[in-house]
């Protein structure tokens, strides 16, 4: 095996950048949370103080409060876990494909759909015929129906998940076409006829999922859309540019 395809095949990996610092200690207090329906939790509020070097070497006081106890390090361990069942190589597979598909079809129900539309508003910038299907007062029959083995296929598909996602999975199989499934740790072991799966971890102590790798997957696959789109992509980019000059729309 060559040096080039054993970096390929090497899992991405999220390091931190290096600094020095003196922790404290950490003091801990509790808030209730109220939510629908008049359910109340209590969760544990931590206010971190540490001491950190800047320029210089001169010690700087830091105070940061990690509201919910969602902080640096809770994100950080869901953006390693899940960047580290990913290769190079998939995600590259992956910007190719949604580079030279036909269409892009962007599926996403609940919560799902905010990140599908995320995902497709960034790539519309350097290729044509992407939607987030189905649009308001559409079926998904009338997309579905369009769909051969030219087209890519992105769902996302993070807790909670409808029904209707095992038919488009089928569907995409049944007439070849490239299936991206992203999901979380919740979705079971047993295999679905998709051509990647991926699954970020979402893993938070509070009520609320952590959709911070579900965002960095989106920006990873964007840019490397970006950089694989080449010329043609520029191109593209730059009349959408001299169109909201034109019609002084930004």
């Amino acid at each position: 095996m060559t040096t080039n395809e054993q970096e390929r095949k090497r899992p991405l990996n999220l390091s931190r950048a290096g600094r020095l610092e003196l922790k404290k200690t950490v003091e801990t207090g509790q808030v209730r949370q109220s939510f629908p329906h008049g359910r109340t939790k209590t969760v544990t509020v931590e206010v971190k103080r540490k001491r950190s070097f800047g320029p210089g070497g001169q010690p700087q006081a830091i105070e940061r409060e990690a509201g919910l106890v969602i902080t640096e390090d809770d994100h950080h361990a869901n953006l390693t876990a899940s960047f580290g069942r990913l290769s190079d190589r998939a995600v590259g597979d992956i910007a190719h494909a949604l580079v030279v598909s036909r269409k892009a079809k962007f599926v996403g129900f609940q919560n799902n759909r905010c990140f599908a539309s995320y995902l497709r508003w960034q790539l519309v910038q350097v290729r044509e015929y992407t939607s987030v299907i189905p649009g308001a007062g559409e079926t998904l029959g009338e997309y579905l129906a369009g769909i051969s083995h030219f087209d890519c296929l992105i769902i996302f598909a993070l807790r909670r998940r409808v029904p209707q996602l095992a038919h488009i999975v089928e569907h995409g199989a049944k007439v070849g076409a490239k299936t991206l499934y992203i999901t979380d740790q919740t979705f079971p072991a047993d295999p679905i006829p998709v051509t990647w799966l991926v699954r970020c971890d979402t893993q938070a102590p509070g009520p609320l999922d952590n959709h911070v790798a579900v965002l960095a997957l989106c920006h990873l696959l964007a840019a490397r859309v970006l950089e694989l789109a080449g010329p043609a992509g520029r191109r593209r980019l730059t009349a959408i540019e001299a169109a909201h000059d034109a019609l002084e729309e930004l």
